[in-house]
């Protein structure tokens, strides 16, 4: 019997190892297949100073804003029924206000009123003396709210009867409910004063309403898990944060299309835009962290670690940038926590 020559062996062999080899590669990518995407490594940009300063831990914190009018932050607490007005030029509690169950914060376009919301009931607070001068049961599952840029209409979403209401600002008289997809979570309205926008988060789509007649003109489909949507004036866009993919949607409000998309950070919660420095912040739930988009080099080019006493916790749920100043405000709804992050 003849053996094999050398050069065959040599040959056998490698084959052998480029089907090894194959066998791998194909296991490893199998193994990846559901595991969702791969967050591109951050190329930090060295110039970004940040400081991170503790103001006082409070509980239940489920939402925030900012007064540009007054220069202060308002936290809310809803199992104290508290506002807390934080000076964000002191990084303390200036002072707070007793109101029932502040789940949800706006204010109107000139600040003299802010409305709230606690899960079933509007109320709209004279920002003189914070008093409720009206309170309207709406729903259940009552909780985000934005107002059409003409202040016309009050839109305020439903999460747990899958529709929208829409208020007549002034007197919180509901005009309209309209249905929409499965638990909506965020409404918002295009630059150019047009349609309403509501991201529907167990269907993964959003709702496009018409403000010229209150109907429903579209449904986008294939979103993620979409928790916030921002106005984005300069380009006349939604952004849509997509709590599944970790990103952020750039959709045109005209003609609904997707046109880009920016990798942000893992299971985000919360976003705030920055047209001071052409930024978006985006809050990570589980990491507990912040990361910096950078909008005209559509990436992350910065993360801020935003740990606790107790180390890196989950729970971020907020994150508000106050114009003018780069800071940014970041609270922690599991601890209790709320942070101001100087971002130069």
């Amino acid at each position: 019997m003849k053996l094999p020559s050398t050069r065959l062996l040599v040959v056998v062999i490698v084959a052998l190892v480029l089907v090894i080899i194959g066998i791998v590669a194909f296991g490893v990518t199998s193994s990846n297949k559901n595991t969702g995407p791969i967050p591109t490594p951050v190329v930090e940009e060295p110039s970004l100073n940040i400081s991170v300063q503790d103001v006082e831990a409070k509980d239940d914190l489920t939402d925030a804003t900012y007064s540009r009018t007054r220069g202060m932050f308002y936290v809310s607490s809803v199992d104290e029924s508290l506002l807390y007005v934080i000076n964000p030029d002191t990084g303390k509690i200036d002072s707070t206000i007793q109101t029932p169950n502040p789940s949800r914060l706006l204010f109107s376009a000139d600040e003299s009123v802010l409305y709230t919301t606690d899960g079933e009931i509007v109320r709209k607070l004279s920002t003189a003396t914070f008093d409720t001068e009206v309170e309207v049961k709406v729903s259940k599952g009552t909780y985000a709210m934005a107002l059409t840029n003409d202040n016309k209409y009050l839109f305020v979403v439903n999460e747990y009867t899958d529709s929208v209401a829409i208020l007549n600002p002034d007197t919180l008289v509901a005009i309209k409910y309209i249905a929409v997809e499965r638990r909506p979570v965020d409404v918002a309205m295009s630059a150019d004063g047009q349609y309403a926008f509501v991201a529907n988060y167990d269907s993964g789509s959003i709702t496009k309403i018409a403000l010229s007649n209150l109907t429903v003109v579209g449904t986008i489909q294939e979103l993620g898990r979409p928790v916030k949507l921002i106005t984005y004036t300069p380009q006349d866009l939604i952004l849509v944060l997509d709590e599944y993919g970790g990103q952020i949607i750039a959709l045109r409000s005209d003609n609904n299309e997707v046109v880009g998309t920016i990798e942000a950070v893992h299971y985000p919660s919360d976003f705030s835009l920055d047209t001071d420095n052409n930024r978006i912040y985006v809050a990570s739930y589980t990491d507990g962290e912040i990361g910096v988009v950078d909008i005209a080099m559509e990436r992350v080019v910065k993360v801020v670690p935003l740990n606790s006493s107790l180390g890196k916790v989950a729970g971020l749920n907020i994150v508000i940038y106050a114009p003018g100043k780069n800071l940014l405000l970041a609270t922690n709804t599991n601890y209790g926590e709320i942070k101001l992050v100087g971002i130069k």
